[in-house]
């Protein structure tokens, strides 16, 4: 990998997507289904460590990385929760793709 030094006090932070769904909840996105969810889920975290042991090997090279996760943040407020802090399904208007 190839690290050019920025401005001395820079960092980079590697931010994370929250898991999609409350597994425990009812399944609500027409065609995701229980096991879908619980799958998207999987992988999410499957991501997260993988970042975070990339964000561990960069950081112990010296390069100046960190890692955050925003999950915590959306506790209740995932796809199909009341309120909805993730849109379940956007429809993008015609002309707009």
């Amino acid at each position: 990998m190839r690290w050019q030094m920025g401005p001395p006090s820079a960092e980079i932070v590697l931010l994370d997507y929250p898991q999609l769904f409350d597994e425990t909840s009812l399944t609500c996105v027409s065609g995701v289904g229980g096991a879908g969810m619980i799958r998207i889920n999987a992988m999410a975290r499957t991501m997260a460590s993988a970042q975070q042991q990339m964000v561990t090997t960069l950081h112990s090279s010296g390069v100046p990385v960190s890692y955050e996760s925003p999950d915590p943040d959306f506790a209740g407020r995932r796809a199909c929760d009341d309120p909805e802090g993730i849109d379940k399904i956007v429809v993008v208007p015609p002309g707009e793709r």
